[in-house]
């Protein structure tokens, strides 16, 4: 061996044990594991089921450009809040989970509250509506704007078409029922009049007495909160009973799924719903669908949307916790972001501060009401 040979020999071990070195160190790279309690069953499971369908996109994005990989361990709460507890017990008890994306409704969100203030692990519901959520301490946040603040921005729209006679029937779960709280208050305040208003238990099915009565006091519009079974079976029940009044509803509403099965019964159906607009063309919004699509072969809907920012609002707090050498509590509490659903920060009370906007169903599309 001449010493030419001799000295690449040496380089090439030199260089193979460098590759050695960084492959070992990638490996020792251990992987962060997140909790996500989502309804993935039962009759509100579709919710659950397109949130996970976003946090999935989202995970796989991050883990294609960072060495430290994510997985998400998913439970299924079945919207049942005892179940959820189970859930975060498992989660935290078992798998020693750091974070927990969900519970998705507020009654299973504030349901796993307690037990993750009481345990310092940091809950991030993606969707959680109720101001009750995150007075459970301080490790709770919530990226949704709340149900008060949803209620007080429908009744702008309600002035602005100088609607002055309402009826609202409220399905009897929290978040819809703290809608409606907050709309008939800042309604009435603003001169308006309630003449007809009712909490619907959740298993009745038939609401033809509720509307003959909102249909003899001769309301300018009715305003239905609750999800979207209900909501499109009150209105089905109208239609049929010849009450062609406006039909006005909350965020639930704002879901494919209603178009595709349901588009001629909910057509003319005015909503509210925080930003995320399929149709806007922004960077984010371009890449998050395409992304989507290549994964699922459809488009995302609101509900992904916001599983996709979930992630990316904790997996962006936990980058910068180490870069800034502070806590993710504490990135999370301070944190600016701008994600599918528009421009987001948190309040003093860790609720969502973020822009809101109303749709109406036309031609089988949901079509941003200017």
């Amino acid at each position: 061996m001449n010493f030419k040979t001799g000295r690449m020999l040496i380089i090439i071990i030199f260089i193979m044990i460098l590759i050695g070195c960084d492959n070992d160190t990638k490996s020792d790279i251990q992987e962060l594991k997140i909790g996500a309690i989502l309804p993935l069953s039962g009759d509100n499971g579709s919710y659950g089921v397109d949130c996970r369908k976003g946090m999935s996109v989202a995970i796989e994005q991050y883990n294609s450009n960072h060495d430290q990989k994510v997985k998400i361990i998913y439970e299924d709460s079945k919207a049942e809040p005892k179940v959820a507890v189970s859930a975060i017990n498992k989660l935290i008890g078992l798998e020693k989970i750091p974070y927990v994306l969900g519970g998705m409704f507020s009654s299973t969100t504030i349901a796993i509250a307690s037990v993750a203030q009481e345990n310092k692990v940091i809950v991030i519901s993606p969707t959680a509506a109720s101001k009750e959520v995150t007075k459970k301490g301080d490790y709770i946040f919530s990226i949704y704007p709340t149900s008060k603040m949803e209620g007080e921005f429908i009744v702008k729209y309600l002035l602005k078409k100088k609607i002055k006679n309402i009826g609202v029937l409220t399905q009897k779960v929290q978040a819809a029922e703290e809608i409606s709280e907050a709309l008939i208050k800042s309604f009435k305040k603003s001169g308006g009049f309630v003449k007809y208003n009712l909490i619907i238990e959740n298993n009745v099915k038939n609401y033809r007495n509720y509307l003959l009565n909102i249909k003899n006091e001769a309301v300018d519009a009715i305003f239905l909160s609750g999800y979207k079974d209900m909501v499109v079976n009150l209105i089905k029940q109208a239609k049929e009973m010849g009450l062609n009044t406006l039909f006005i509803s909350q965020s639930t509403m704002y879901d494919q799924s209603i178009l595709k099965d349901y588009s001629e019964i909910v057509n003319g159906l005015v909503f509210s719903a925080p930003f995320y607009n399929e149709y806007q063309k922004t960077t984010e919004i371009e890449r998050f669908k395409s992304l989507f699509r290549q994964k699922y072969n459809k488009l995302p809907n609101i509900w992904s949307a916001y599983g996709y920012d979930v992630v990316n609002i904790l997996l962006n707090s936990i980058e910068q916790s180490k870069k800034n050498k502070s806590s993710v509590l504490n990135e999370l509490k301070n944190i600016k972001f701008e994600g599918v659903t528009g421009k987001m920060t948190f309040d003093n009370n860790r609720t969502a501060l973020k822009a809101m906007q109303m749709f109406i169903v036309k031609d089988k599309k949901f079509a941003l009401v200017k």
